[in-house]
């Protein structure tokens, strides 16, 4: 019985359902009704429904993403680029969404990050802490001599003292 409920349902109603666990994107949208072997003049009238209703907007579900990312688990802007695109948002989409993140944003976000990993290494030798953070950092897609100057904040070691970045 359940099953024949769901072949009964129409391409509209697939996509709301699908909506109901987060927000999509139009690609992502057109991809999963595909998948539910809708037609392409059902999969065009459903997502022309959704846009009419507000529930689909590739420009508004970009700045939500990067509100939420930077909120949540800041990255840094080549990273969040990356995850937009994974989203199949469009170029003009992912740089609409980003420009509002200038370099001192950026900075700030890793500052954050920075201290956050700093503080959970505290038991760590400062040389290992550092290159610790530092891998960490840069995993999240931050600039290298952004994260240089940063952890040499945090140590409060002379401008001139460098830190090795490598194992020996």
């Amino acid at each position: 019985m359940a099953q024949e409920r769901k072949k009964d349902r129409t391409p509209l109603e697939w996509a709301l359902s699908y909506l109901a666990a987060r927000p999509r994107t139009i690609r992502e949208m057109e991809l999963y009704l595909h998948g539910k072997e809708c037609s392409e003049c059902q999969i065009l009238d459903a997502i022309s429904r959704l846009r009419e209703l507000g529930y689909l907007d590739d420009a508004a579900y970009a700045r939500m993403f990067v509100e939420s990312r930077l909120r949540t688990k800041p990255v840094s802007r080549r990273v969040l680029k990356e995850q937009l695109f994974r989203h199949h948002l469009s170029q003009e989409c992912v740089e609409a969404a980003l420009e509002g993140i200038g370099d001192e944003e950026e900075l700030s976000h890793l500052s954050e990050v920075a201290a956050k990993y700093w503080a959970q290494a505290s038991s760590v030798p400062r040389g290992e802490k550092a290159l610790k953070t530092a891998r960490k950092l840069a995993a999240k897609g931050y600039d290298y001599d952004d994260i240089h100057r940063v952890i040499r904040e945090l140590e409060d070691g002379p401008e001139d003292e460098h830190i090795i970045w490598t194992e020996e």
